[in-house]
């Protein structure tokens, strides 16, 4: 900036040399130029840096979902899967049962087995006089 003021008279009031200062203008343009368009290419990137991070942040909610279906598909068949199984282990238990009753009144008419009648179990041989209830469906 030296050179563009000149004050040779002591009155306060400053000349500007005009070629120099249009060329500091210009500099100054040029430099503002440069920044803005630096600052473009700046904002331009990261236009494309976020609109990348959306499509993976889309992405990402897209298998997130998929995955909350597929835990919750899961979840039901555990479910199923458990319920099934207690219902299967009172059928067997309950098939069990009756193939007991039926194996022990087969012996008893063929003579091969005979309890004497503090050794029975109670509840058995109740259950071997009444009429077993029906088996449960497979």
């Amino acid at each position: 900036m030296a050179g563009l003021v000149k004050d040779e008279s002591n009155t306060g009031i400053n000349e500007v040399d005009a070629p120099a200062f249009r060329s500091m203008i210009a500099l100054l343009v040029l430099d503002s130029a440069k920044e803005f368009q630096h600052n473009r290419e700046e904002m331009r990137k990261m236009r494309q840096e976020l609109q990348k991070t959306r499509e993976v942040y889309s992405e990402v909610l897209e298998r997130l979902a998929i995955a909350e279906q597929a835990n919750s598909v899961a979840r039901q068949l555990i479910l199923a899967q458990g319920t099934e199984a207690a219902n299967f282990r009172e059928r067997e238990r309950t098939l069990t049962h009756h193939m007991l009753i039926q194996h022990r009144r087969i012996q008893r008419l063929e003579g091969v087995l005979v309890d004497p009648p503090l050794q029975r179990d109670p509840e058995l041989a109740v259950a071997e006089l009444e009429d077993p209830p029906p088996i449960p469906p497979m």
